[in-house]
């Protein structure tokens, strides 16, 4: 009997130091979970489209729109001063056609035909269509001359075969215009890219009185 009651302080005893851990433990853990609350509160998130890289206003093609600092609408004269006296070009009944060749590699070429709106009382061309075959410009989902017709037609879904030309290594090259979007792709026999063209919204890409390409031939569609 004194053995019995000898013990049961001891067990009593053992029994409040295990609840007091279990307490302690309990309040460890809880405050480890706030502080990850807390700390997961502060963190930056970081979307996908946060990591892409910018294309650089100089060099974005914007459909419709521009091509690097020569934009739709913009006054000739002001094209002159931004890229320059023209190295090649020809005009005719209040319209021209303008080409520029890179001084780096001579085979890129940026043109621009311009001309008179009819119906207003200025008598400055602007700028109606502005095309290039420079991989340097892109547009801002990184689209340029060298992408594949496949990534093309997945961003712009609405784009049709208007017509083809001949280069001059005399190979064949389709023309794909999305015309309310105001933007044409040139391709290749290889479903490459080989130039850009960006014109005004709701006309049809190289159907100017000045053709960039003199064999071009459209299509009826």
């Amino acid at each position: 009997m004194k053995k019995l009651l000898i013990c049961l302080p001891v067990v009593m005893l053992f029994a409040c130091n295990h609840t007091k851990e279990q307490n302690s433990q309990r309040s460890a853990d809880s405050t480890a979970a706030s502080n990850t609350r807390a700390v997961d509160s502060i963190m930056p998130v970081i979307s996908v489209d946060s990591t892409a890289s910018a294309v650089p206003d100089y060099k974005l093609i914007v459909p419709g729109k521009s091509i690097g600092i020569t934009a739709i609408g913009q006054k000739s004269e002001e094209t002159g001063k931004d890229l320059g006296t023209p190295d090649d070009g020809d005009a005719a009944m209040g319209k021209s056609l303008s080409t520029w060749y890179s001084k780096n590699n001579p085979a890129y070429k940026t043109q621009v035909f311009s001309a008179i709106q009819m119906g207003k009382e200025e008598d400055m061309p602007r700028v109606k269509s502005i095309r290039v075959n420079n991989p340097f410009f892109e547009t801002a989902s990184h689209l340029k001359a060298g992408s594949n017709l496949k990534e093309i037609l997945a961003q712009f879904p609405a784009m049709l075969l208007t017509g083809s030309y001949e280069s001059s290594a005399k190979k064949p090259i389709k023309l794909y215009d999305d015309s309310e979007a105001g933007i044409a792709f040139e391709i290749d026999e290889t479903d490459t890219c080989v130039g850009i063209n960006v014109h005004t919204k709701g006309e049809k890409a190289f159907m100017q009185y000045l053709p960039f390409e003199s064999s071009f031939v459209p299509v009826d569609n």
